[in-house]
This record gives structure tokens, sequence and C-alpha cells, in this order.
């Protein structure tokens, strides 16, 4: 923005007196186009202080464009970078909630998904082939139901009764096929 200050300068496009009638009569503002430019240069110098302040708290120096430019250069530059840093910010996450005892270390113990499988090397392609199938059966006609009674859209007491009936139904019959899941 401070390169556009110097250009910033000279008549109203459509004339200072015209600008201002705008502001009063369209915008309702209290004050015309002086005093908006006077209000703007003091919000742009407090956000300037603000950030020069900020810059120098963080990195000794009161260059916030250069500090900014550094911080945005921060980032990993390969996806395996990336995925490392993801796994170290969560885990720092997750101590920091530890650590504040927000949870317990044990309270929905963590296991990382970087470090753990899912489980499926131990299952046969049969097994993997079923298990498939009920996911996209469980998805079409228990959470979806084929599009039945899906409507947000429509209106009439009988659609609505039958849309909620779906709806318990649908969320009872997934809370029973989890429990026999655990169960076994």
């Amino acid at each position: 923005m401070t390169k556009f200050l110097a250009d910033a300068s000279g008549p109203f496009a459509i004339g200072e007196e015209r600008y201002s009638a705008l502001l009063l009569e369209k915008e309702k503002l209290s004050y015309g186009a002086h005093e908006m430019r006077e209000r703007g240069r003091v919000a742009f110098a407090d956000i300037d202080a603000d950030m020069a302040r900020r810059a120098n708290d963080l990195k000794g120096t009161k260059d916030w464009h250069a500090v900014l430019e550094e911080l945005h250069s921060d980032h990993p530059t390969t996806p395996e970078a990336m995925r490392d840093a993801y796994e170290e910010w969560t885990m720092r996450a997750r101590q920091f909630t530890v650590d504040r005892g927000l949870v317990t270390e044990d309270e929905y113990a963590y296991v990382s998904s970087h470090e753990a499988t899912v489980g499926n090397e131990n299952l046969t392609k049969q097994q993997v082939y079923a298990l498939h199938r009920f996911a996209k059966l469980f998805e079409r006609f228990l959470l979806n139901r084929g599009g039945i009674l899906k409507d947000e859209n429509r209106r009439g007491a009988v659609y609505a009764a039958a849309r909620s009936a779906a709806n318990v139904l649908s969320a009872v019959s997934a809370r029973t096929l989890f429990a026999i899941g655990r169960a076994r």
C-alpha cells in the first residue's frame, strides 16, 4: 500500500464535492470525502505501526513487509515434508491439550494414522470385497436411502413425517449395525 501512497493524490474521480454528497446521502455517513481520506490515513498509520510493532516483537525488525515475506516462504516444499510437518504439528497440538489438562494422556487414545494401518493387510481379498459391498449398501440405502425422502425443500405434513421416520429408521439401523460389528 505504501507504493500507492505516492500516487494517491489529486482530485477525486468524480470530484470531492460530488463524492462527499454520495457519502452523506447514499451511504448515510456523517462525514464527507475529506474526512474519509483523513480517517483512512490515520487507520493506515495505525495498522502500519501495529504491524511494525508485531514484526519487531517477532523478529526484531520493524520491516513488517520483510517479516511477512519470510513467514510466507516458511512452508514444506515437498509432499513428504508436508506430511512430516502435519504429523509434528498434530502431535504438538495433542501435547498442548494434555499439558493443559484439557484431556488426559489416555483419553480418546491417540493413534497416529501415519504409524498405524487400518488392518486391511490382515483381510483376504474376498473379505475386503465383502466389506466394500457392505459399505456401498450402507451408504446407498441407510445413509442416502437411494435418494428417497431426501428432498429438504419439499413441503407437506405427510412427506415431512415420512422423511422424519426414514431419518430415525436410518439412524437406528446404522447404530445397530455398528453395535453388531463391535460385538464381533
